[in-house]
C-alpha cells in the first residue's frame, strides 16, 4: 500500500489539496467557502443537465405532435394536456412506462 507521499507523487490523491514547502509536505484543507462554491457549481451543472434533458424530450414530443397533425387543430392547451394525460394513464396502466410524477399543470390555455 502506498503512503501519502507516494500517492501524491503518482497522482492517486486528487481529493487532497496540498502544497510543498521547504519543511516538507503540508496538507491544506479547503475552506467552507471553497467547498460551498464547489457544491453550488456541481448543483448548477446538474440543473443544466436536467434542463438539457427536458429540452430534448420537449423537442421530441413536439416533433411527434406536429407529425400527428396536432399543430393544425384548434384545441386549447387545457384540452390537449387532458389528452396527453389520458395517453400517459393508458401506458402507465399497462406498466410500459414508469410512474414518475408529472409536474403540476400551469393552467395555460
Amino acid at each position: 500500500m502506498l503512503d501519502l507521499a507516494e500517492m501524491i507523487a503518482v497522482g492517486c490523491a486528487p481529493c487532497l489539496p496540498f502544497y510543498l514547502c521547504y519543511s516538507g509536505l503540508r496538507i491544506v484543507r479547503k475552506t467552507f467557502r471553497d467547498r460551498r462554491a464547489e457544491a453550488l457549481a456541481e448543483l448548477e451543472q446538474a440543473k443544466q443537465r436536467l434542463a438539457s434533458l427536458e429540452d430534448t424530450a420537449t423537442a421530441r414530443i413536439g416533433r411527434l405532435a406536429v407529425k400527428a397533425g396536432l399543430a393544425e387543430l384548434e384545441i386549447s392547451d387545457v384540452q390537449l394536456l387532458g389528452e396527453f394525460d389520458a395517453i400517459a394513464s393508458r401506458f402507465r396502466a399497462k406498466g410500459t412506462i414508469s410512474g414518475a410524477p408529472r409536474p403540476p399543470a400551469t393552467g395555460e390555455s
